[in-house]
């Protein structure tokens, strides 16, 4: 996998660093089941299977001469978007016969800063950053 081209548009470096983000994944064990997912206007960077639960991957990505760190890009209506989008894929799943509840659903971010040459300077996972008690509201609304 070859790094962007200097001053390749942002989408371009998004997906670099998001096959990155998936490459650790299974290096964890994961199982990567879908990239760039799109229901609509909303996505799902990154689809995986961690033991018996399903997880949605938020990628986001920042140079590190950046002011802002990557996490922060995590607004409430990013967060309101990622929530839509995952319920639009449970749906699309229970649809295609896929018995969902079998799953536990939890949300990561993975940020990913990087230098000039676009070589990783750091690499940060954060499990669930929804609350734990939000997969009840978030099933009911299936």
């Amino acid at each position: 996998m070859r790094p962007p081209r200097k001053n390749s548009p942002p989408r371009t470096v998004g997906r670099y660093f998001e096959q990155i983000a998936a490459r650790r994944l299974k290096q964890q064990g994961y199982r990567i089941c879908g990239r760039n997912l799109q229901y609509g206007r909303w996505e799902i960077d990154l689809l995986a299977l961690d033991g018996n639960m399903l997880v949605f991957v938020e990628v986001k990505s920042r140079k590190d001469i950046s002011i802002f760190l990557p996490e922060q890009a995590l607004t409430g209506e990013k967060r309101s978007s990622l929530t839509r989008a995952a319920l639009a894929c449970l749906r699309d799943m229970e649809h295609r016969g896929v018995e969902t509840a079998q799953f536990g659903l939890r949300f990561d971010t993975i940020s990913i800063t990087f230098d000039d040459s676009y070589a990783v300077t750091e690499f940060v996972q954060q499990k669930e950053f929804l609350e734990p008690n939000d997969e009840s509201l978030f099933r009911s609304a299936l």
